[in-house]
């Protein structure tokens, strides 16, 4: 089942799942098939080449241009998107949130690293398709957006009020 469909930059897809969900696309595509248990993520504009595919519960495919790699994710880590994280050398990674929900990592078949820890169990998590960022809101209401690319948070909102 297709849930979202290609957009122009920074438009967001909106659509109500068959199970009544309503998935959040950005301008990537996300397929999905509740019959199948199988969903992919396609990159952006930057990464237009790069397709990421759930085998299994607990492996993903990553193609990226010529290149086809299988990430193992831990049992109950969740596939959030991909991003790439400039180099030497250029690198695409799986994002997973892990089964506690508020460690988030990156991927790839040989590397793993932990980006960071939430200081409460994360709700909602979202990739940029735009930028190297990631977006999170925490079961306690704090809105905070990570840059991969600095490698430290740029916002972070708790009650309202700028924390850091």
């Amino acid at each position: 089942m297709l849930v979202g469909k290609p957009s122009p930059p920074h438009v967001v897809t909106t659509q109500v799942s068959p199970t009544g969900r309503t998935e959040y696309v950005p301008n990537g595509v996300r397929l999905s098939s509740p019959s199948l248990t199988t969903e992919a993520f396609f990159g952006d504009e930057a990464m237009s080449r790069t397709v990421v595919h759930r085998r299994s519960e607990t492996t993903w495919t990553l193609v990226r241009q010529d290149e086809v790699t299988h990430v193992r994710l831990s049992a109950g880590s969740t596939c959030i998107g991909c991003v790439e994280i400039l180099g030497p050398p250029l690198t695409t990674y799986l994002v997973v949130l892990d089964a506690d929900r508020m460690g988030v990592w990156i991927k790839t078949s040989s590397a793993e690293k932990l980006l960071f820890r939430s200081s409460s169990r994360i709700a909602s998590i979202t990739v940029s398709d735009v930028s190297r960022e990631i977006a999170y809101l925490t079961e306690t209401g704090e809105l905070v957006v990570f840059s991969t690319a600095a490698n430290q948070e740029l916002l972070r909102l708790a009650a309202g009020e700028v924390v850091g």
